[in-house]
C-alpha cells in the first residue's frame, strides 16, 4: 500500500481531523505521510493516542486487505487516480472506495437527479436524455437511487455509454435492496463510488452528504422530476455553489412531482426540452475543460469516432432529415441526433427551417 494512501486512511479516522485540516497541513508538508509523522510527535494527545493504537492494531491494513479482497480500490485526496473535479470542490473525501473503473471520460459527465416517486413522464424523459447524452460520450452521474437516479443508470447502460453511481452507505450494501441487478451492472460497465468504507449501512444523513459528489465530478446538473423538498433540490443547489450549470425539465403546473424543477427554472435554471439543449448550453463549458489536455471535441470516446463522416459525406449531396440520415448511415437515431447537435454547434452544418440539415 502507497505510504501517502495509508497515512490519509489514518487521518480520515481521526475524531475532529477533517479535509480543511488536512489542507491547512499541507501547506506546511509536502504529503499526507509528513504530516501523520507530525501529528505522531507533536499533535494533540488525543490524535497521538488514536494513531498508535490504530497503527497497533495494524486497523487501516486490514482494512486495505478487505477492501482487495471485495475488488474495492481505495483513492486518496491529491493522489493518482483521484478524480480531478473533485479536488476544486470545497469539502472533498480524503478517500474515496471505488468498485468497477473510473475512466479518464468519467471527468466529462453530466449528472441526473430526481423524485424516488416518479410519473411514466419521469422515467421516459430520463431514459431519454441518460440515452442520448450517454451515446454522445458524455458520462451519466446519478446517486443509485430508486426512480429517477436508476433510471438514468440504466438509460446509460442501454446506450452502452459509461455511469458512475455515488453511494450513500459502503460499497459492499446495496442499496435499494431492490438494485441488485443494476448493481452488479454498473460494476461491470461502470463505477460505483462512496466516500465511506465497506460495511457503512446506508443511514439518513449520507445521502445529503453525498450529493456534494454527485455535482462535483459533473459538469453541470439535470433535474427531471422533483418535489419542492427533493433531494434533487440539494443537489441543484451545491452545483450552483460549485459554479456548475443546472438544468430542469418542465413539468405539468398541477403534479407536486414538477413543484421543485418548475420553481429552478423560475429562479434561473436552464430550461431544456430536449437533450440537445444540454450539449448546446455545454459547449464552452466542454471545449475549455478538454482544450488543456488538447482532446479534440469530437473525438471524447471511442463511441463517437467515425461517426461524423459518413453523416458529413451524406449530407454532401443534399440536405436531408435525420430520419433520412439515419437511413443512409446505418447509425442509431439517437447517435446521429447527438452528431448533429455537435456539428452544429462547430457550425459545419446547419438546421434548416424544415428540419433538415445541410452543411454550411
Amino acid at each position: 500500500m502507497n505510504q501517502n494512501l495509508k497515512a490519509l486512511l489514518i487521518l480520515n479516522r481521526l475524531p475532529g481531523f477533517g479535509i480543511q485540516t488536512l489542507k491547512s497541513h499541507l501547506q506546511t508538508f509536502r504529503s499526507a505521510q509528513e504530516t501523520l509523522n507530525f501529528l505522531k510527535q507533536e499533535g494533540h494527545p488525543v490524535w497521538r493516542d488514536e494513531i498508535a493504537r490504530m497503527q497497533d492494531e495494524e486497523a487501516v491494513d486490514k482494512e486495505f486487505d478487505r477492501c482487495s479482497q471485495q475488488g474495492i480500490r481505495i483513492l486518496g485526496y491529491g493522489l493518482e487516480g483521484y478524480p480531478k473535479p473533485l479536488l476544486s470542490i470545497y469539502d472533498p473525501p480524503m478517500v474515496l472506495y471505488l468498485s468497477g473503473n473510473l475512466l479518464a471520460e468519467d471527468m466529462f459527465c453530466l449528472a441526473i437527479v430526481g423524485t424516488r416517486e416518479p410519473s411514466s413522464y419521469g422515467l421516459e424523459t430520463t431514459r431519454k436524455f441518460a440515452s442520448f447524452l450517454a451515446e454522445a460520450g458524455i458520462t451519466v452521474v446519478s446517486g443509485f437511487a430508486k426512480g429517477i437516479d436508476s433510471e438514468a443508470h440504466r438509460g446509460a447502460l442501454s446506450a452502452k455509454g459509461n455511469t458512475v453511481a455515488f453511494l450513500g452507505c459502503g460499497l459492499d450494501v446495496v442499496y435499494p435492496a431492490e438494485n441488485k441487478s443494476l448493481y452488479e451492472q454498473i460494476r461491470e460497465s461502470g463505477a460505483l463510488v462512496s466516500e465511506y468504507p465497506p460495511g457503512t449501512p446506508p443511514l439518513a444523513p449520507n445521502f445529503p452528504k453525498r450529493n456534494r459528489l454527485i455535482s462535483g465530478l459533473s459538469l453541470g446538473v439535470l433535474v427531471v422530476e422533483a418535489h419542492e423538498k427533493s433531494g434533487s433540490l440539494i443537489t441543484a443547489s451545491l452545483a450552483l455553489e460549485q459554479g456548475k450549470e443546472v438544468f430542469a425539465v418542465p413539468g405539468r403546473v398541477d403534479s407536486l412531482r414538477s413543484k421543485g424543477t418548475n420553481r429552478l427554472i423560475k429562479q434561473g435554471a436552464c430550461l431544456v426540452e430536449r437533450p440537445e439543449d444540454i450539449l448546446a448550453e455545454l459547449h464552452s463549458v466542454i471545449t475549455g475543460y478538454l482544450q488543456p489536455e488538447g482532446r479534440p471535441l469530437a473525438a471524447v470516446t471511442e463511441q463517437r469516432r467515425g461517426v461524423a463522416g459518413p453523416i458529413l459525406d451524406a449530407l454532401g449531396t443534399a440536405p436531408l432529415s435525420l430520419e433520412e440520415l439515419t437511413e443512409k448511415t446505418g447509425f442509431k437515431a439517437e447517435k446521429v441526433a447527438a452528431e448533429l447537435t455537435l456539428l452544429e454547434i462547430k457550425r459545419k452544418v446547419v438546421r434548416l427551417q424544415d428540419a433538415r440539415y445541410e452543411v454550411q
